[in-house]
């Protein structure tokens, strides 16, 4: 047993050593530093990720119903009002203007808006009406969608026709054509 100078020598459990202090905090520093990045992306809206989860999700649900009625049906996309939709293809091939099958109509956000889309058939639509056709095989049109945001900074959605994923890229990219 130790003994001190003026008696014995007793320790008490009433507190945390300095190293025992400086171990814990080291480690919230660093708990820290690792999950700020990821925090960042929880506490800014990321409008342009969100965009690409919306026409994701109508895509999924309209390839949905395009296999289950065995009826191809599209993607309607309005350029100035900056909305897009489900549509049903007439016997010409064309999408009814009135009426969304699947009730699941969307709009960019506000401050973002469509500059112009390209589709397979069409080289670039920068007003009025344009759409992707969905097929009952699963398949859907390859699509470039390029949208600005209010700060002008510009981002491309592409609709991938087989996964009918999208993929959000940086920039006003372009998508190469296959010769025929």
């Amino acid at each position: 047993m130790r003994m001190s100078r003026v008696g014995r020598w007793t320790r008490t459990r009433s507190g945390f050593t300095l190293m025992e202090v400086m171990v814990v905090v080291a480690l919230a520093a660093l708990l820290a530093l690792l999950a700020m990045p990821r925090l960042h992306l929880f506490m800014v809206p990321d409008v342009e990720q969100g965009v690409q989860r919306e026409l994701e999700n109508l895509i999924l649900a309209v390839r949905e119903e395009s296999a289950l009625a065995r009826i191809p049906l599209a993607i309607l996309y309005h350029v100035e009002s900056g909305t897009f939709r489900s549509a049903i293809l007439s016997r010409e091939g064309l999408p009814e203007i009135e009426g969304d099958p699947l009730a699941l109509s969307r709009r960019l956000p506000e401050g973002t808006r469509f500059v112009d889309i390209v589709t397979s058939r069409e080289t670039k639509v920068n007003r009025g009406y344009c759409f992707t056709i969905v097929w009952p095989t699963g398949w859907i049109e390859p699509t470039t969608l390029h949208i600005q945001d209010e700060k002008g900074k510009s981002y491309t959605l592409l609709i991938e026709p087989v996964a009918g994923t999208v993929r959000l890229e940086e920039g006003y990219l372009v998508r190469r054509r296959l010769s025929q």
